[in-house]
């Protein structure tokens, strides 16, 4: 990794869809527990930085399965991230859907 905040190092990694380099790195990553911090921290920044609309499709299809592989989050971490994701993007899509409403509500006053 670079000479960086290591956050930002390993969100690089993520949003970048490096799982290749991300393999490389992850046994020295695992090896050091701030690291893991570190990077649980990263994952968590950069999934929060991602559309809303589009974040669960590209955690299921891309970033779990890099993840898990690598054996930077187990099966259960994986499941828990999922969940949290679908809650957030059922609260935006909510959000979204009252909005509209109350547009539409105030155009028709």
């Amino acid at each position: 990794m670079g000479g960086g905040d290591p956050v930002k190092e390993i969100e690089k990694l993520i949003l970048g869809g490096q799982t290749e380099k991300l393999s490389q790195i992850a046994p020295y990553i695992k090896s050091d527990p701030q690291l893991m911090k570190d990077f649980s921290k990263a994952v968590d920044i950069s999934i929060s930085r991602m559309n809303p609309n589009q974040v669960y499709d590209e955690f299921t299809r891309y970033i779990r399965p890099a993840l898990e592989n690598t054996g930077l989050i187990t099966k259960q971490q994986g499941n828990d991230l999922a969940k949290r994701i679908r809650v957030v993007q059922r609260s935006e899509e909510h959000t979204s859907e009252l909005q509209s409403l109350r547009h539409l509500v105030c155009r028709l006053l």
